[in-house]
């Protein structure tokens, strides 16, 4: 996982993130679908907490 973070002018920063993950057998097979949404939500999660913790 990659971060950059980029100052934008009157509005505060603005955060990139990039990454891979390869994941091989049988949850490849039948779990594609459910890792997408899964990942997207740890991601939000993860910011969620991210933007709690700098505004308090």
């Amino acid at each position: 996982m990659t971060l950059s973070f980029n100052q934008v002018k009157g509005k505060g920063t603005e955060i990139n993130v990039s990454g891979d993950a390869t994941v091989s057998g049988i949850i490849a097979r039948v779990g594609q679908r459910i890792l997408g949404g899964a990942s997207r939500m740890l991601i939000n999660q993860f910011f969620g907490c991210i933007r709690e913790k700098v505004q308090n």
